[in-house]
C-alpha cells in the first residue's frame, strides 16, 4: 500500500508540474518602412530580451535567428511557392535590454518577422527600389499598360518566351499590386500579353477586379536559393531585391 501511495505521489508531482517554457515575446518594428540593406529596430515592451542573462520562466532565451519573409524559388507538385518564411542567422546589435537592430536582407519581402522567442506585432515594411516606369499612370478597365524597369527583372542570359511560359505554368506571378496595409495582390496571369514581355518590360490588360495601387514586379534574381531550387529555370543572385516598384500608384478610373 505504501509503495502504491509513493508511486501516486510521484505521478502527481510530475504531472502537476508544467514544463518551463519561455514566454511568447512580442516585439515591435519601430521603422515605418525600411530599405533592403538598411537596419531595422526591434523593441520589446515587456521584457529585456536582449540582455545576455535574460530568461523567461527560468529558461534562457535570446534572439539569435530571425525569420524573414522572402520569395522561395522551389516547386513541389509542379507548383511554385512564393513569399515563405526563411530562417537565417542574423547579426543582432544590442542597443539596450529592450532594443536591438539587425540588417535587413536585400531579398526581404514585407511581412511579420519571427524569432526564437516570439514575433513582431507589426510588419517589417520593405521599401522596394522604385525602378519601374508606367506608359500611363491613369487607366481604365480593359486598357493596356506597359511597365518598364531600369533593371532587368528576368535573367537576361536565360530569358526566353519558352522560359516565361514554363514559369507561368507553375504559378509565377510576375505583376503584383500593393493596396492597403502593404498587402500585395497578384495580377491574373491571363492578363499578361506574353509576346510583349521582355527581361525588363511587361505589358498587361487592366482587369475588372484591379484596384488603384503601386505596381510591383517580382525579380527573378531576388529569389532565395534552396536545395529545391530548379536552377535551370530560376536564376538566383546575391544581393538582389525581391521586387521592383513604381514611383507612384497606378490609378484605375471607372
Amino acid at each position: 500500500m505504501k509503495k502504491i501511495l509513493i508511486f501516486l505521489l510521484i505521478c502527481v508531482t510530475f504531472i502537476g508540474c508544467p514544463a518551463y517554457t519561455p514566454p511568447v515575446v512580442e516585439c515591435e518594428i519601430l521603422e515605418t518602412e525600411v530599405k533592403p540593406g538598411d537596419f531595422a529596430t526591434l523593441y520589446s515592451k515587456k521584457y529585456s530580451i536582449f540582455n545576455d542573462d535574460w530568461s523567461g520562466n527560468g529558461v534562457e532565451s535570446a534572439i539569435e535567428q530571425v525569420g524573414i519573409i522572402c520569395n522561395g524559388a522551389y516547386k513541389e507538385n509542379n507548383q511554385l511557392f512564393i513569399n515563405y518564411l526563411h530562417i537565417q542567422d542574423m547579426t543582432i546589435t544590442k542597443i539596450s535590454g529592450d532594443t536591438a537592430t539587425f540588417a535587413v536582407p536585400f531579398n526581404s519581402v514585407t511581412g511579420v518577422v519571427y524569432f526564437r522567442s516570439g514575433y513582431t506585432t507589426n510588419k517589417l515594411a520593405i521599401q522596394y527600389p522604385q525602378e519601374l516606369d508606367m506608359s500611363d499612370d491613369s487607366v481604365s478597365v480593359g486598357d493596356e499598360v506597359t511597365i518598364t524597369s531600369g533593371k532587368d527583372f528576368f535573367d537576361k542570359d536565360t530569358f526566353s518566351k519558352k522560359k516565361l511560359q514554363q514559369l507561368s505554368d507553375i504559378g509565377y506571378n510576375l505583376v503584383w499590386i500593393t493596396t492597403g496595409d502593404n498587402n500585395k495582390l497578384p495580377l491574373d496571369r491571363k492578363k499578361l500579353i506574353i509576346e510583349k514581355i521582355t527581361s525588363n518590360s511587361v505589358t498587361f490588360i487592366i482587369p475588372e477586379e484591379m484596384k488603384t495601387g503601386t505596381v510591383n514586379i517580382i525579380n527573378e534574381g531576388g529569389f532565395e536559393k534552396s536545395n529545391y531550387t530548379d536552377e535551370a529555370l530560376i536564376v538566383c543572385k546575391a544581393n538582389e531585391n525581391a521586387f521592383y516598384s513604381t514611383k507612384k500608384a497606378l490609378e484605375i478610373t471607372r
